[in-house]
């Protein structure tokens, strides 16, 4: 299938930065496509967002970042990562996933951030199927 499917490797940074990663990512450079991770997990978003983006510059990589998995609507993490990628003129790829909570912006901030985005040219990853049962995993009941 090597003629019908390229297979990108992106590597799960954690949500807590750890300088041992920089040397490691070094390591492991040529086998990826871009580097991932979960900053709307982490306790600091921005930094590990920031981090993130510092990492994939140094090794030349895009982004592929899971952003605000939840109904929250005060998970601002996809507002921060566009702030980042425009304050950096960040040159490489930026993939937002799932990114959930725009859903339950008011209209205004929905309308500034999707602006935002497209600016930055950041591309959305929506995941209904995925997201209707992890949105739902606290319920006793299907929503």
């Amino acid at each position: 299938m090597k003629d019908k499917i390229d297979v990108q490797l992106v590597l799960m940074c954690p949500t807590e930065i750890d300088p041992a990663w920089s040397k490691f990512l070094c390591e492991i450079r040529d086998n990826l496509s871009a580097l991932g991770g979960v900053p709307w997990l982490a306790a600091h978003p921005v930094k590990n967002i920031q981090w993130i983006l510092d990492q994939a510059t140094r090794l030349g990589l895009g982004v592929d970042l899971h952003i605000d998995e939840t109904l929250d609507s005060k998970a601002k993490t996809l507002q921060w990562l566009t702030d980042e990628v425009l304050q950096r003129s960040f040159p490489n790829p930026v993939v937002a996933s799932h990114v959930v909570a725009i859903g339950n912006y008011d209209n205004a901030i929905q309308q500034r951030v999707a602006r935002a985005v497209q600016d930055a040219g950041i591309h959305i990853v929506s995941l209904p199927q995925t997201n209707c049962y992890l949105q739902g995993r606290e319920s006793p009941y299907l929503k």
